[in-house]
């Protein structure tokens, strides 16, 4: 099995493939006839249909597929974590920029979206004043199949969370289970980052910061908390969201928060008031 050197998201029209980026101090070569990327010793680390999609980068930089083609897979990938047993997290999207609403689809909402100063006015303003213009401009459907497009179809679709698994041992990802979902409410965003870390995994979905844990071994989150809540007080424009949550050496959290801005309250009773910054 490949070690992962480092992990990231290659995007195109069509889907999201998930590669690992392979650096030249690893035991790795290439054939010489197909270009095939091999671990030293190991079989071919994908078929022939997977190798057509080998990157080759610069000092020596390779980057393959670490994802099978299999069905049942999350395929719009934002976020992808690695535990330190080598467990793959990955975050799936699927409200982006459509009931996540986003001035990029409905331009019409920037006067108001230049009043609101928290995530509370934005949920309320959104309960007033939905619309068919802005479910027409979101490209919103008939998600509940009730025969109307309404502000019920905001809260049908989650985000979700995934570990990945090579179930056969082929060198490629090929197993998906479900993690945690029910991120479907009114002012929920995208989920951008997930980083697991001891017996915990954190992750990043407007309005919140996400801590989540599998308390009975099941693989699944029964247990979750919101650290900070209060991300995202604008419509704004999507993706300009809630990202890249990371351990630092001092044992602290950080992430970064785009020009959607932020007005939450802290554990300890401090208001951070940024709403027209990042």
């Amino acid at each position: 099995m490949v070690h992962f050197a480092h992990l990231f998201l290659a995007m195109n029209i069509r889907k999201t493939t998930l590669f690992s980026a392979l650096l030249g101090a690893l035991p790795l070569s290439l054939g010489a006839a197909d270009g095939a990327l091999r671990e030293g010793g190991s079989e071919e680390l994908a078929q022939s249909k997977m190798q057509s999609d080998v990157l080759q980068g610069l000092n020596g930089l390779v980057a393959a597929p670490t994802m099978s083609d299999a069905k049942g897979l999350p395929r719009r990938l934002m976020g992808v974590g690695v535990d330190d047993r080598g467990k793959v997290f990955v975050t799936e999207t699927v409200r982006q920029m459509r009931e996540d609403i986003s001035l990029l689809q409905s331009t019409f909402l920037h006067e108001p979206d230049m009043a609101l100063t928290t995530v509370e006015a934005k949920e309320k303003w959104i309960l007033k004043n939905f619309s068919p213009r802005i479910a027409t401009a979101q490209g919103m459907q008939d998600f509940n199949g009730d025969g109307v497009i309404d502000l019920k179809d905001v809260t049908i679709h989650s985000e979700k969370i995934f570990t990945l698994r090579d179930a056969d041992n082929d060198g490629l990802l090929d197993e998906a289970t479900l993690f945690a979902d029910g991120f479907n409410g009114i002012t929920t965003g995208v989920a951008h980052s997930v980083a697991p870390i001891g017996d915990a995994v954190y992750a990043t979905i407007l309005p919140d910061l996400w801590k989540l844990r599998d308390a009975d071994g099941d693989r699944k989150a029964e247990v979750r908390e919101s650290l900070a809540h209060g991300f995202a007080p604008h419509i704004g424009y999507g993706n300009h969201d809630l990202h890249s949550v990371v351990r630092g050496y001092d044992g602290k959290l950080y992430w970064s928060m785009g020009d959607r801005g932020l007005n939450v309250m802290s554990k300890e009773g401090k208001r951070w008031a940024y709403p027209n910054t990042g």
